[in-house]
Formats: structure tokens, C-alpha cells, sequence
């Protein structure tokens, strides 16, 4: 029968972690930590497409009936549609979830290296610099001013023709421009602000380069961060916060 399957729609990035599963909503913004019971639900469901492999386990670990584990199970799954973590499906489309692991390995901590010692505000840079910051921050300002989804397709289109990367120290120069025009700026700049301007900045030089603008989950506790990166190595200073083993990234821009 059609819509006999669910699915976890594409805009929303789930993060399995012990105490259960934190998702992002990529249209709206908004986030959502549901508890173990949940991940493991979710987690069964995505794999098979259907929810009775999740009232099996219902009813093999929590010593329920047949009956009542499949009612539960598909109210269950009732409600995550009506929340728009689940959406019904013609076919199973099992979807990867990332998970953090237990115990993260020791080298993953040692990744995340800060770039410059100083403080962003003592960084010496050209007035280009900061004018390309103020393009930077129009575009960041659309996540206070428009819906999510709409926000993260403007910052993707200003890098879309983007070929080059930029170096890493270009990538900081660009952080630090933001940092210090973003003193003058009456809207709030945090960190998905920054993030989001510094992409845009880096797109707007008169040499164009690409920066990623990142976002991602930390579980404990539950927080949201966001941050530009090239190459897989987050773009910071010294009193920026830590990102590598600590913030599970999920989205990418």
C-alpha cells in the first residue's frame, strides 16, 4: 500500500549518542533531544522502514504483548510524523545516523588546533577586509530575519561558484574581520552568525575561496555550535570554543 513505510525526511540530521538521540530540524532551525527509548525506536525504524521490527523489540526487552507493543510502536510513530522526525514513504529509504561514541579515541581531541594566539580584535587587517566583512554579516543576519531553510540556501549560494579553497590563514584573516566588525553591528552575532558570515566574506574576496560553514551537536551537555572549517579543520581562535571530540558535526554548508 503507498505512504506504508516511514522515513526520516532529509532536513532533519539525527545524533545517536547513549541517553538517546538530539535532531536537527534544517528548514526551521530548531532542535529536538528525544530519550533512549526513542533513539533505539527511531533507530529500528530507519533500518527496516517499518515499525515491526521496533514492536518486536518492544516486546522481546520490555516484556510487553504483541498487541500492545505494535499499538504503542505505531502511536509512537504516529506521533514523530505529526512532529516532522518521521515521514510516511512508499519504500524503505534507511537513512545513516551518526552516533557518538563512547569513549572518542584520544587523537580525535588533538585535532582541534587554534590558529592564532591572539585575539581576534588584535588581528591587523585592510580595510577591504572589513568592508568584505560587512557583506558577510547582511547575509548572516538572515537567520534572524528569515526562515532557517531560506538562510542556509543564501550563505550555500554565495560560495556555489566558488572552485578555490582558501588557506587557513586566509580562513582566520576572514574570522577575525567578522569578529571585529560585528562589535558595530546592533543585531545579535553568534556563533551560527559568524559562522555563516565568515563563508560568505571568504566568497566575497576579490579573489574568491571557498570556507565550509559548519554546524553540529555536543551531548553533554545538549548544545548546538557552529563554525567555519577548510578541509575538515575548524577555523579558531584561542577563545573560541573547542570543537574536535567534543562537537559532532551534522551539517555542512
Amino acid at each position: 500500500m503507498p505512504g506504508e513505510y516511514f522515513s526520516i525526511p532529509d532536513h532533519i540530521h539525527p545524533l545517536l549518542h547513549d541517553g538517546g538521540v538530539v535532531l536537527l530540524n534544517a528548514e526551521t532551525g530548531r532542535y529536538e533531544a528525544l530519550d533512549r527509548m526513542a533513539g533505539s525506536l527511531l533507530e529500528l525504524v530507519n533500518e527496516s522502514g517499518d515499525t515491526a521490527p521496533a514492536a518486536a523489540w518492544m516486546h522481546t526487552a520490555h516484556d510487553m504483548g504483541h498487541a500492545a507493543a505494535e499499538r504503542l510502536v505505531l502511536h509512537w510513530a504516529d506521533s514523530m510524523v505529526a512532529a516532522d522526525i518521521l515521514a510516511t514513504a512508499d519504500q524503505a529509504s534507511p537513512r545513516h545516523l551518526s552516533r557518538v561514541p563512547s569513549q572518542p579515541p584520544a587523537d580525535m581531541l588533538e585535532g582541534d588546533v587554534v590558529f592564532a594566539m591572539q585575539d581576534a580584535e588584535e588581528m591587523s587587517l585592510t580595510a577591504q577586509e572589513h568592508t568584505a566583512a560587512l557583506k558577510g554579516l547582511e547575509v548572516a543576519a538572515a537567520f534572524l530575519q528569515r526562515p532557517f531553510k531560506e538562510a542556509l540556501g543564501l550563505v550555500a549560494d554565495a560560495k556555489a561558484a566558488v572552485v578555490g579553497k582558501a588557506s587557513l590563514q586566509t580562513a582566520l584573516r576572514c574570522k577575525a574581520a567578522i569578529v571585529q566588525v560585528s562589535k558595530f553591528d546592533p543585531a545579535r552575532v553568534a556563533c551560527i552568525e559568524e559562522a555563516a558570515a565568515t563563508t560568505v566574506m571568504a566568497a566575497s574576496l576579490e579573489v574568491p575561496v571557498a570556507v565550509d560553514m559548519c554546524i553540529g551537536i555536543g551531548v553533554d551537555p545538549i548544545r548546538f555550535h557552529a563554525w567555519p572549517e577548510v578541509d575538515g579543520v575548524p577555523i579558531r581562535f584561542e577563545q573560541d570554543d573547542a570543537v574536535t571530540g567534543l562537537i559532532h558535526k551534522i551539517l555542512q554548508v
